[in-house]
């Protein structure tokens, strides 16, 4: 029963005047259909890009904090700039001049540890599409990674 009610429907003449209602139709949604579909792609690619570079600062601080305990900070600081570089590199390029790495000695008062803050604090993010405003995409990324070590 639905079968042949599709059918009727599906095959039915249109009169002569409806003849370009359809490509007219297809025109106005087209356009919104666009907008929408073009805004999921560079809302996807400014999270992927969020993410890989938050993954990629707790890699260079994880990276630091591995290494041993006579290492000097500048080292340590190089160490984790290099491996978030590394980490970030298939989605953009980060520069050393990126990077906020600063590295704080434990006290005693209050009691905290040895600890490393690595972080991006603006990297400018370059839309994907082109298509949407200026308002409606960032224009550029920030993280911070905090470890605690010996």
């Amino acid at each position: 029963m639905i079968i042949k009610t599709i059918k009727k429907l599906w095959l039915r003449q249109r009169p002569a005047n409806e003849k370009g209602a359809v490509a007219v139709e297809f025109a106005l949604v087209l356009g919104i259909f666009l907008i929408f579909f073009l805004g999921i792609i560079e809302y996807g690619w400014i999270m992927t890009q969020q993410i890989v570079l938050s993954h990629a600062v707790s890699e260079g601080a994880r990276a630091a904090v591995k290494m041993p305990e006579e290492t000097s900070d500048s080292d340590l600081a190089s160490e984790a700039r290099d491996i978030a570089i590394e980490a970030f590199s298939p989605v953009g390029t980060l520069l050393n001049s990126d990077f906020s790495v600063v590295i704080l000695e434990p006290q005693v008062e209050p009691p905290l540890p040895r600890r490393i803050f690595v972080g991006v604090p603006s990297w400018t993010y370059t839309p994907l599409v082109g298509y949407l405003p200026n308002l409606a995409v960032p224009d550029s990324l920030s993280t911070t990674s905090i470890f605690v070590f010996p």
